[in-house]
């Protein structure tokens, strides 16, 4: 396609991007849909967050994609704190230990945090 220049409306702009930030949506899967190059979509990308597409979606689209993140952050944290005991427990089983104490509880030794 060399020799020709498209040009692209604001709306088309900020519609792809929107969907940039979609996700699970890649850039790579974008740029192939719409046949775009990366380049051009990194560039619309960051005139969006500098405020050049218009629209005033630009600050809601973000704070969702915050919150998005928040979310998936406080879900890792829950996942290595869950893989963290986890491997107290196979290692103490590995060393022998029993969990229980002489009552049938857990004993406290058999906590990942003590």
């Amino acid at each position: 396609m060399s020799g020709i220049r498209r040009h692209f409306d604001l709306k088309f702009k900020r519609q792809v991007v929107e969907e940039s930030f979609i996700p699970g949506v890649t850039q790579a899967e974008l740029c192939r849909a719409y046949h775009l190059g990366e380049n051009q979509l990194l560039s619309w990308r960051k005139a969006y967050r500098a405020g050049r597409l218009g629209g005033e979606a630009t600050s809601a689209v973000l704070s969702a994609r915050t919150r998005e993140l928040e979310r998936i952050v406080v879900r890792q944290q829950l996942e290595a704190e869950f893989l963290k005991r986890a491997l107290a427990v196979q290692r103490q089983l590995q060393n022998g230990s029993s969990l229980l104490d002489s009552g049938g509880s857990l004993a406290s030794n058999g906590r990942a945090d003590s």
